[in-house]
């Protein structure tokens, strides 16, 4: 069968034998050697063909059917980049691929393209044929390899404009190939807007997969990412990205069904889908670093997870051990052996990824455990250290009695994730905020709500910080807002705008109750003075960090330490905004960070599974605290700074003494 390319063919099935068109005289045997099999789709101003060569491969050809010369040199351009690419994740072109087909005389001739036919799947066939999303593993896989494609692409200042699951090609031997780069609807487009008639609707993109700047007609190289990021919800949900869509904060709620992925991972696929262009990652090289550190820490938390379940096994072994030791030799003889063999495996394990033991940190230092039942992202103590709170991961609130180290309560109000948790100066009142978007404000002694449930907008709330005298709060959410909140009434003081990045850390100054301090995913620290009637900060202090998710002011209100998403710590100097040093231990992501009740010393948790102590005075790391299996969350300090308290990724709460 040959196919005729002309668009006005009432009959364009041809036999194979047959050199022109029977019906309207087209050549059918393109450049005298690609014969065109079929039509595989496309639109507008454009059609795609398979066709076959001389040699019997089978190959793409795409036909721009508008002459308009802006569109002709977009065309053109997408040739001649495709054939400099030259990479495996991308079409190749042939050499002579790029040509022009005289169809009729009295008709302009057709300007085509032939390239590569990708053999496999596109993902959107693919996934609905398998039936369930990915695993973390693959989806980093596939993350790093479609990012390392638009490497090269953007580098020849080019970009795709419809990255979606039926545009990337899996192949049979599992490579990515990213296919369709969007020429003829961009083509589309221009020309609509050289003829005034640009409506909306015109534009080139794709529902659900597109960013608004992409909509509104105006792409930029960001807006791939946002495409990929919504790719990624598809592949790790099985579910059409709008699915998930609540207009009320104008983002995906999408998390709560992918708790099989890392909260670094999900992290990293809304960074992607950021609204704006400014707040997702700068260029690839960026996002491949991140990328790189989210795949480093991923293998590590799985040989983490497969020590615990050794010890595990390891532990239930010596228990039926034990059990059956009253019945016979043989059977107690065969349980000591598996435990021992168990306990070798393990101490292999322990010795090539040097985890602590549960009991003692292995820095002289005795360590208390509380197990968790999920990740722990926020700890607070009363002030009389006798109640620790945890904020988790699956949305519970847990309250412990340390005098007698049992749970006392076990709050579930939220639905979703609770970020982040304060307590009281005087110890009686609890304030959770969550990613469900509430705040909720607790009667600790009894383990109730005092206020009905609070929200502030539609956002999810991040942080939470309670006013040294106990009589305000501050709030802060994902869209950039920070509220202030009467804690006995629950009524909203005033509203303060950081920029519109997400409200990572918020923190009250003890000896000036009307600063507050907050940092977030712009990477600038504002400084707040409550006393003014006005919601401008006061102070910004800036020094290049990518990220700030966690802030500390010293006792005596002088200093203010920030870390991030750089790994590095800074200590500024209040009075006069300057950055006093900068500490470097961490190999990866600041939580969290601390300060001693005398100021003199500085605790951070980090995303490398390690908790510092600094000494202000020198800068120096004087411990380096390991135990932990993961990310460490969050860290606090004692009220005398003879202990530590921890909380982490592996649902374990750790007490050091001794620090």
């Amino acid at each position: 069968m040959s196919y005729c390319i002309n668009p006005e063919c009432p009959h364009p099935q041809n036999s194979d034998k047959d050199l022109f068109c029977q019906y309207c005289g087209s050549e059918l045997l393109l450049e005298g050697t690609y014969r065109v099999l079929r039509k595989l789709g496309g639109g507008g101003f454009g059609l795609t063909y398979e066709v076959v060569d001389e040699t019997g491969i089978e190959k793409v050809l795409k036909v721009l059917y508008l002459n308009d010369k802006k569109a002709v040199c977009l065309f053109q351009q997408e040739a001649k980049v495709l054939k400099q690419l030259n990479y495996k994740g991308i079409p190749k072109v042939d050499e002579n691929g790029y040509f022009t087909c005289s169809i009729k005389a009295d008709r302009e001739p057709l300007h085509c393209l032939v390239m590569e036919k990708i053999e496999g799947s596109d993902l959107q066939a693919w996934l609905e044929k398998r039936g369930k999303p990915i695993n973390q593993k693959l989806a980093i896989k596939w993350l790093i390899d479609l990012t390392t494609i638009l490497n090269k692409v953007h580098k020849k200042r080019f970009f795709h404009r419809d990255i979606k699951p039926a545009n990337i090609m899996l192949r049979p031997n599992g490579e990515l190939v990213l296919i369709d780069f969007g020429i003829v609807k961009e083509i589309t487009a221009t020309f609509m807007a050289s003829q005034n008639t640009l409506k909306p609707g015109t534009i080139a993109y794709s529902r659900g997969y597109s960013p608004r700047e992409q909509e509104n007609g105006h792409t930029v190289p960001q807006s791939d990412f946002f495409a990929l990021g919504r790719t990624f919800v598809f592949l790790l949900t099985g579910k059409y990205p709008l699915t998930f869509y609540d207009p009320n904060i104008d983002k995906l709620n999408w998390r709560s069904t992918s708790s099989h992925i890392s909260p670094m991972l999900a992290d990293f696929i809304d960074d992607l889908m950021a609204n704006l262009p400014t707040e997702r990652p700068a260029n690839c090289s960026i996002a491949l670093g991140r990328l790189s550190e989210i795949e480093k820490y991923s293998h590590q938390e799985q040989q983490s997870s497969l020590l615990s379940n050794i010890l595990h096994l390891t532990s239930i072994t010596t228990k039926r051990t034990n059990y059956r030791e009253a019945n016979t030799k043989f059977k107690k003889v065969f349980f000591i052996g598996s435990a021992i063999l168990l306990l070798g495996i393990a101490g292999f394990l322990y010795n090539k990824y040097p985890i602590q033991d549960i009991i003692f940190s292995g820095n002289g230092l005795e360590t208390r455990v509380i197990r968790n039942s999920a990740a722990v992202l926020s700890l607070a103590k009363s002030p009389d250290e006798q109640i620790l709170v945890s904020g988790n991961y699956d949305g519970t609130i847990k309250i412990w009695d340390l005098k007698t180290n049992e749970l006392k309560y076990n709050l579930t109000a939220h639905s979703g994730r609770v970020n982040d948790i304060a307590i009281s100066p005087d110890g009686r009142i609890l304030v959770s905020g969550s990613g469900d978007g509430t705040i909720r404000v607790w009667n600790i002694a009894i383990g109730r709500q005092i206020i009905s449930s609070l929200k502030s907008g539609s956002a999810r709330v991040v942080s939470i910080a309670i006013s040294p005298d106990g009589q305000r709060f501050a709030s802060g959410s994902d869209d950039g807002n920070i509220t202030i909140w009467n804690l006995f009434t629950g009524k909203k003081i005033t509203d303060l705008r950081d920029g519109t990045a997400r409200v990572n850390s918020l923190v009250f100054s003890t000896p000036n109750l009307n600063i507050l301090a907050s940092g977030g995913n712009d990477g600038i620290v504002r400084i707040w003075d409550l006393s003014k009637n006005t919601n401008e900060p006061i102070h910004q202090l800036e020094d290049d960090n990518s990220r700030v998710l966690s802030i500390a002011i010293s006792p005596d209100g002088q200093r203010l330490a920030s870390g991030g998403y750089d790994k590095n710590i800074r200590i500024w100097n209040l009075r006069n905004q300057i950055l006093e040093r900068t500490l470097k231990s961490h190999s990866f992501v600041v939580a969290s960070v601390a300060f001693s009740s005398d100021g003199q010393k500085l605790a951070s948790a980090s995303y490398d599974n390690t908790i510092r102590i600094w000494n202000l005075s020198t800068g120096n790391s004087i411990q380096k605290l390991t135990g932990h299996i993961g990310f460490v969350y969050s860290v606090v300090f004692s009220s005398n700074g003879s202990k530590l308290y921890s909380s982490g990724y592996d649902g374990t709460i750790r007490i050091w003494k001794g620090i």
